[in-house]
């Protein structure tokens, strides 16, 4: 794939994003849109959505959940036309607004908002897109069994680092007991075909 200057440097920003929510804990990023009679959805037809890391469309606005066109306010249930979903669906020809936070981190970050239906004179819209925010870290409560294992505990420095895939852990950990067990020496040789 060939990029060019300000398409490659996008590329190399989500890619820190995408390896930013690997290692982390938790992440979110905020998505706000003001309205005036430019609905995110009419008659079944969805005029607004946001790509995913994948460039995957999706259609909720907040939360974590991968529920099909919802907004914070449908979530809470204060919409300003309780039959919907979002205030912006309400299409009254009065500024409106919705905002909400995405929480799952596996869609993050959003590559791309897209919105219509503002054909009419009096339509507008206007969409802010807060910052992808991360913290924590992702625990590795095992031996690590690669080098992304290692990454994530951690470990920047190049290197030879113990990896082992959880078989090759408990036949190493058996291994060593039983000649630690068995040893009357202060020394003790394990070569590869020992394990």
């Amino acid at each position: 794939m060939l990029f060019q200057g300000n398409q490659l440097r996008r590329q190399q920003q989500t890619n820190a994003s995408i390896y930013m929510a690997h290692l982390s804990a938790q992440c979110h990023q905020s998505i706000k849109y003001e309205c005036n009679y430019s609905p995110f959805l009419l008659n079944g037809v969805s005029y607004a959505w946001w790509n995913d890391k994948h460039e995957n469309r999706r259609y909720f606005w907040a939360g974590s959940g991968n529920r099909a066109h919802i907004c914070q306010c449908g979530i809470d249930g204060y919409c300003i036309d309780p039959a919907a979903k979002c205030n912006c669906d309400a299409v009254a020809p009065i500024l409106l607004s919705d905002e909400g936070i995405v929480t799952n981190k596996h869609f993050l970050p959003i590559t791309k908002l897209n919105f219509g239906r503002t054909q009419l004179p009096i339509s507008s819209g206007v969409h802010t897109l807060g910052p992808f925010e991360c913290s924590g870290q992702v625990a590795v409560n095992r031996m690590p069994s690669s080098c992304e294992d290692l990454w994530k505990i951690g470990h920047t420095l190049s290197g030879l680092h113990s990896v082992a895939a959880v078989q090759q852990a408990a036949k190493r950990l058996k291994a060593f007991t039983a000649i630690f067990l068995n040893s009357r020496t202060n020394q003790v040789s394990i070569n590869g075909s020992d394990l």
